[in-house]
């Protein structure tokens, strides 16, 4: 049976007082290549620690957040040097791709790089400027998925905005591990907030049990995932 990943507790919730030590929960960073890159200017030569893992954003994006003249931009040079950073630092990546043609850059830097397996892809649709959360779009970015990276991957639906549960529960009948969270969805309905990230969660839980499936321990999860911590 397919399990959720059990991450109740990240950023969000650390800003609401919950912490994320207490749940026995992977801790993953996000924020993109772009950050991290300016951080390890910074650093000046000193150890980089990050979590137990780290998301690569893979491809730059026309991506709205307020301004029409903002681009995430990953160029394929940041994007390598990313990943070599945390190669070096033996840190898991999990590779986000907005749409169908960021499976093949990420293909692309893997034929360069030996990244560990198991591979961790996760879907993150639903974004303006990336592909929509609706099944057929779901079950396209799957099926190219499979067929580029082979059976050794993980793969993760995670649709943004308040269509970020229909697409988890999407994802997960036809074969995916989900994330969910306040990082992209805030409200369950429209004027609802969720009360955090493990509300989200929980909410997962019960639908997942009228269909049979199981979700994952923190300890179940980092096997998945490949964690050591």
């Amino acid at each position: 049976m397919q399990k959720l990943e059990r991450i109740a507790a990240a950023r969000h919730d650390t800003k609401r007082g919950l912490d994320p030590r207490k749940t026995n929960a992977p801790n993953a960073v996000g924020n993109g290549s772009a950050v991290l890159e300016e951080v390890v200017k910074r650093a000046k030569g000193g150890v980089l620690t990050i979590g137990s893992n780290r998301f690569v954003g893979v491809g730059s994006l026309n991506v709205v957040f307020g301004a029409y003249n903002i681009i995430t931009s990953n160029s394929f040079a940041t994007i390598d040097r990313m990943i070599d950073i945390l190669l070096d630092q033996d840190i898991a990546m999990e590779f986000e791709c907005y749409d169908v043609g960021h499976l093949y850059v990420l293909d692309h830097h893997l034929s360069r790089k030996n990244v560990k397996r198991p591979l961790i892809v996760q879907f993150l649709t639903g974004i303006l400027g990336g592909i929509p959360s609706e099944i057929d779009h779901l079950l396209y970015m799957k099926r190219t998925a499979e067929r580029v990276f082979g059976p050794d991957v993980e793969l993760f639906t995670h649709g943004t905005g308040t269509g970020n549960i229909k697409a988890a529960v999407q994802g997960a009948l036809m074969g995916t591990h989900v994330r969910v969270g306040q990082e992209d969805n805030l409200f369950e309905f429209p004027g609802k907030p969720f009360a955090s990230n493990a509300a989200q969660v929980e909410k997962m839980g019960r639908i997942f049990a009228e269909f049979g499936l199981e979700m994952a321990t923190p300890k179940e999860a980092r096997t998945v995932l490949g964690l050591s911590c």
